[in-house]
């Protein structure tokens, strides 16, 4: 990989004390751009910003290995022991990423080196490389299952692989990260990520220093806005999203927040004015307002309990939106099975792999089921249901047969947190480091839900109210409910964005309707664990069509199956990731449909469409293909 640095700024502050310490602003740009073309505006942007306050000197330096950094940071301590370099980094592909790289091989020498903290824009921080706990999950991988006698398709203890570590950065240096909110390169969702990890580390005392944030996102801004305009690679300006604010009104923003957080790192300069503190209240306020439904939809709290925003893997966590899912799909019971009484809920649930069985590898685990526990208190003419249902969030497409019908156990690994993280094969490997360069999704693809039917709950009322005699019809599970539940959720996510989002989305997005619920045929419980919710582009209507897919067995049914409801459903990240990403790439021509309205185009479009169908994350999404498109993006 081409490390190319442009060392765009040397600015001396006159305000600061005797000393005369030097800040010096190093940029990891684009190898495809220089400074004097590619990133002029943003250095002028920065000159504004410290004019009046330093001297300027700039050095292009182009296609140099990552090692003359190293000399660089050499050189300029020997000119002045007392400088300060900060490094900015610019996006995540073209090489940018290779500052990351470097760092991560220097800790050791870090701090005997001028380096005092870095800025990272329009990128973030590599999820394996800077967090101990998926880097040691990543590392699980390599545990793989061992034939026996007894067990000639493999067989692991139980929670070999288990992943359950503190959520938690570990940087060497000083960070500030600054993301748009219209990035078509760089999500937003990924950028906010770290600033949910950050936040869980404020939270329980271990970020110090909060006179600045660690996240910033900046409303209106996208991708290009901090190149030149006329220089804007191809790719780039195909993927990206459209600004809505002026260029130079941003640039002059982002370079203030780059100067403040040298002063808040160095603090060489007088305390912050009263105008800077507004101007980083206005900021955190502003940031805050988009951070906040991001994390609602992603976070353990109220949404899909990500595997990468929190410490939860295939074992561990829970969904509270996957539980609340039991309710909705039991709805309003007719009133001769609830004879008036009201219906209460206390709803849970909990992380596991679909697949588990006595019989079935790697594991031999119990299968896992959805469960509706019943108090009636005939005085208060109340009903309390305790809900718990099983749930996987699925981040990854494997056929039923590459599975072997769930008799592969390998395969079946494929599907957990280990294996999307450090895979023996890097086009397995998803999530790892080769990939996170935040032009994917970061959501769940789909949540598949183990759910009580509304029969099953019917009858253990009638149970519970000494009516044994009576029967609960398989009726009560008729019609779309899957479907009714996937409205629910994505009426929710739209709830959690602001007014100006939901606008943007009618104007310029692709709307998603959820179709008939679809019974796999076979209706055996590996082809609905390994068929994935239907996405198709319906030309006609300029719009998508989710379906889900649903395993209903009723009590009269095989007694293995009998009395349970199963959906696949979309987890409120990937409504919210559609509504503020990919149903916005998705309406531009250039890059998400042709013109007849089926198949794909070339480009970093995040969706495949064949014959079409939309395919938001097929497992070939990342393979080599992938990584050919994205080094030219």
């Amino acid at each position: 990989m081409r490390l190319v640095l442009f060392f765009l700024l040397s600015a001396a502050f006159l305000a600061v004390p005797v000393d005369g310490l030097k800040v010096h602003l190093l940029l990891v740009g684009r190898d495809d751009l220089s400074a004097a073309s590619g990133y002029s505006a943003l250095l002028e942007g920065l000159q504004r910003e410290l004019e009046g306050k330093g001297t300027f000197e700039q050095v292009v330096v182009e296609k140099r290995k990552g090692g003359e950094l190293t000399d660089r940071l050499r050189d300029i301590k020997a000119e002045d022991p007392n400088a300060h370099v900060f490094l900015l980094q610019h996006g995540m592909q073209a090489g940018a990423v290779g500052l990351q790289e470097w760092i991560d091989r220097e800790r050791g020498e870090l701090k005997s080196s001028p380096v005092s903290g870095v800025v990272l824009l329009s990128s973030f921080l590599q999820r394996v490389r800077f967090r101990p706990g998926m880097r040691a999950c990543a590392e699980k991988a390599s545990i793989q299952p061992k034939c026996e006698l007894k067990h000639p398709l493999g067989i692991l203890p139980d929670q070999a692989r288990r992943c359950e570590t503190e959520n938690k950065i570990d940087f060497p240096l000083p960070v500030l990260e600054i993301g748009g909110e219209l990035d078509g390169i760089v999500r937003l969702t990924r950028v906010a990520e770290d600033a949910y990890v950050f936040n869980e580390q404020t939270e329980r005392g271990e970020n110090k220093d909060t006179s600045m944030p660690s996240v910033v996102l900046v409303p209106g801004m996208n991708h290009r806005t901090l190149l030149d305009q006329n220089a804007v690679p191809r790719q780039v300006e195909q993927a990206d999203l459209e600004a809505e604010r002026d260029n130079e009104e941003v640039l002059q923003e982002v370079a203030r927040l780059v100067r403040l957080f040298t002063e808040s790192v160095t603090k060489v300069a007088e305390p912050p004015s009263e105008a800077d503190l507004d101007f980083l209240s206005s900021t955190r306020t502003s940031s805050e307002s988009l951070l906040r439904p991001l994390f609602s939809a992603f976070g353990s709290e109220t949404g899909e309990g990500s595997w990468w925003y929190t410490d939860h893997f295939d074992e561990k966590g829970q969904s509270p939106v996957a539980a609340q899912a039991q309710k909705v799909l039991v709805g309003t019971l007719p009133s001769n099975i609830t004879q008036g009484m009201s219906v209460d809920w206390e709803t849970s649930s909990e992380f596991r792999l679909l697949s588990d069985e006595d019989l079935i590898p790697p594991y031999y685990r119990g299968k896992h089921r959805a469960d509706v526990g019943v108090q009636v208190d005939e005085e208060k003419k109340r009903i309390v249901l305790k809900s718990n249902v099983i749930v996987q969030l699925r981040y990854r497409q494997l056929s039923v047969w590459s599975v072997g019908l769930g008799l592969n156990g390998k395969a079946v690994l494929l599907e957990e947190k280990a294996a999307l993280l450090g895979g023996p094969a890097k086009k397995d490997a998803l999530f790892s480091d080769a990939h996170d360069l935040g032009d994917s999704p970061v959501s769940a693809l789909e949540m598949g839900v183990k759910l009580a039917s509304r029969q099953f709950v019917a009858d253990k009322i009638l149970k519970a109210t000494s009516r044994e005699e009576e029967e609960a019809p398989a009726s009560l599970d008729d019609g779309s409910l899957c479907k009714a539940v996937n409205g629910e959720i994505w009426t929710q996510a739209e709830g959690l964005l602001s007014d100006e989002q939901r606008q943007r989305f009618k104007e310029k997005g692709v709307p998603v309707r959820f179709g008939e619920d679809v019974t796999p045929k076979p209706s055996w419980g590996p082809f609905w664990i390994w068929g994935y919710m239907d996405w198709e582009f319906k030309k006609e209507r300029g719009e998508v069509e989710a379906s889900s897919k649903v395993a209903f067995y009723s009590l009269d049914a095989n007694p293995y199956g009998a009395g349970n409801h199963y959906c696949k459903l979309v987890s409120p990240a990937r409504a919210v990731e559609w509504i503020l990403v990919d149903g916005l790439k998705m309406k531009k021509e250039n890059l998400g449909l042709r013109a007849e309205g089926e198949g794909r185009t070339e480009g970093p479009h995040p969706s495949h469409l064949r014959g079409g169908a939309l395919k938001p994350f097929e497992t070939e999404r990342l393979g080599e293909k992938r990584d050919e498109r994205m080094t030219e993006m």
